[in-house]
């Protein structure tokens, strides 16, 4: 694969350090390094080529992109293709770029030119999507009296996870009760909490900041004791 011709050119500057895969024993990873003063920005690339992902015609053979604490899937994962999101694995990707190519011949040994130079502007980005209307009007002081628990027994609010009973706001359905709730916990005092649809790493932490407040389990997720006592339990500022 490569950055113009094939990804695996010395635009890299790197050995692979990727095992082949059993399917077709071949290499269909690469990393970049980040080395702006030497002419290669991994950043500006991996944002390159995440909008690649979503163009017209679609750039179909990345399989996902990780660069500086963020991943990003290609088309045809389980994730939406060309949307970066939080990536919390050991490594930061803060020194290089990764990038994975999808399996099949006429993926990974496609040589068309991918098209990427640095003196190529970049596209311009999406539309950033306006956020969902939260499920319920905000209340005005608490405590509040608390709604009907929107989900089945046993599901919760929580980061982005496998877990079917996890909802995170992957799926739009769930959206506009995570924003309801971000915005609670902002009506509350938690001033530190960024408005937004979607379950991220910070909203948890301020969450476990008031679960702590209210004396129940601090796992920073909300199901149903937790969104109870973000209704039931007397305004405080967040310690």
């Amino acid at each position: 694969m490569g950055a113009s011709g094939t990804l695996l050119t010395a635009v890299a500057r790197q050995t692979i350090r990727h095992n082949p895969c059993d399917c077709h024993d071949v290499v269909a990873a690469r990393d970049f390094t980040h080395d702006p003063a030497g002419g290669f920005d991994s950043y500006a690339f991996a944002d390159w080529l995440a909008r690649r992902v979503v163009a017209s015609p679609p750039e179909a053979r990345v399989k996902y992109i990780i660069s500086n604490k963020r991943i990003c899937s290609g088309q045809g994962q389980s994730y939406p293709p060309g949307v970066w999101r939080p990536y919390t694995g050991s490594n930061p990707h803060t020194k290089h770029a990764h990038v994975s190519v999808r399996h099949g011949p006429s993926l990974f040994d496609d040589e068309a030119p991918w098209g990427w130079s640095a003196d190529v502007p970049a596209p311009a980005p999406p539309p950033t999507p306006a956020l969902a209307e939260p499920a319920l009007p905000i209340p005005a002081t608490f405590p509040a009296p608390v709604p009907p628990y929107p989900l089945a027994a046993g599901h919760w609010y929580g980061p982005e996870s496998s877990d079917p009973k996890n909802h995170s706001g992957f799926y739009p359905v769930d959206r506009p009760w995570i924003r309801y709730l971000v915005l609670v916990l902002t009506a509350r005092g938690w001033a530190f909490v960024e408005d937004a649809d979607h379950f991220a790493t910070e909203f948890r932490e301020q969450v476990v900041s008031f679960q702590r407040y209210a004396g129940i389990e601090d796992d920073g997720l909300i199901g149903a004791e937790t969104f109870g006592a973000l209704h039931a339990y007397a305004a405080q500022s967040a310690a």
